[in-house]
């Protein structure tokens, strides 16, 4: 018999914990199953730490670029896209 948090499970099969439940599992392109989502823009304030600035520098780069992706959601939301992002940074 396997006992797993006090639990004892007769047709020896472990029972999972309720924390395990609350995980969101996604799963992928090849059928593996990830706990986090493929995280595909950026911040403004993710941009300044990636790049060493300040936010309103990040900001303003965003504002005034074309070499990257920037969608505005709202009057002050901004998300970079990553793919396009990484491109222009790593060809710099």
């Amino acid at each position: 018999m396997f006992m797993l948090a006090g639990i004892v499970s007769k047709n020896k099969i472990p029972i999972m914990l309720a924390r395990d439940l609350l995980i969101k599992k996604e799963p992928t392109m090849d059928n593996n199953i990830t706990s986090k989502p493929v995280k595909e823009t950026y911040t403004a304030e993710e941009i300044s730490e990636i790049l060493r600035i300040s936010i309103r520098k990040a900001y303003m780069l965003c504002e005034n670029t074309n070499k990257f992706k920037v969608m505005r959601l709202g009057k002050r939301c901004l998300r970079i896209n990553k793919k396009s992002f990484d491109k222009w940074f790593n060809e710099e």
